[in-house]
């Protein structure tokens, strides 16, 4: 089975993706230990499946490696150095080659994708992040300039009631028993209701004159009385 590669000196262990797993046609196993997976932009993944002892061909030579299960895009499967070392595996970044010197066999390499760069994509929590920090970004809406439209006949619903969707309107409605109208007056400006909310100041200057009615005795505090206590 053909997969899509990524050789990672830079990660600790081996990954598959789950679209891929599927259709190695064989169980996972949970981990004795969750895996804790930490990216260079800061995401935190908690992997905890994985499929023990997967064969993985590297031109005739097989080789075997577990794989821990990781929501990956552009890869089916990520060799990192639990595999990389023992297969005695150097990555040429320039020419894009990985060589494989295993004790007493020739050595042999691989050649690595020849295109320049990958589709660059970027995960929603990432972008939010991006956005956050002040970063500008920009929607874009794709549309087919040779999409044809379709025909309001061809809905399934305009089918069904022919004669209440016709091609031309024989005229206006009819006369309801109930006629419901909306008068509009000429010159009418909006309607503005100020919520009901007293501003700072005026709060204040009516506490002054409460407190002040209060030291001078002609109000006194109002009591509530219920079937526990008083309530002042």
């Amino acid at each position: 089975m053909n997969a899509r590669v990524l050789f990672d000196p830079g990660a600790t262990h081996s990954f598959i993706s789950p679209c891929f797993a599927s259709r190695l046609g064989r169980g996972r196993v949970r981990r004795e230990e969750q895996l804790v997976v930490s990216t260079p932009l800061k995401e935190i993944f908690v992997a905890e499946w994985e499929y023990e002892s997967c064969v993985v061909r590297v031109k005739d030579k097989d080789t075997s490696v577990n794989l821990v299960v990781l929501d990956t895009l552009d890869f089916d499967v990520i060799l990192g150095m639990n595999w990389l070392s023992p297969c005695h595996a150097s990555v040429d970044c320039y020419h894009k080659l990985v060589r494989f010197d295993f004790p007493g066999e020739p050595s042999f390499s691989i050649q690595g994708d020849r295109s320049n760069a990958l589709t660059n994509l970027i995960s929603v929590i990432s972008a939010r992040r991006l956005l956050r920090q002040g970063c500008i970004g920009y929607l874009a809406v794709v549309k087919d300039s040779q999409a044809k439209i379709g025909d309001v006949t061809q809905v399934s619903v305009v089918k069904e009631f022919v004669d209440v969707f016709p091609e031309e309107l024989p005229g206006l409605p009819p006369e309801r028993e109930v006629e419901f109208c909306i008068d509009l007056i000429p010159d009418t400006r909006p309607i503005s209701i100020p919520p009901y909310r007293m501003a700072p100041a005026e709060l204040k200057e009516l506490k002054d004159q409460l407190e002040d009615l209060l030291d001078k005795g002609f109000i006194r505090p109002s009591t509530l009385m219920n079937f526990y206590n008083y309530v002042e």
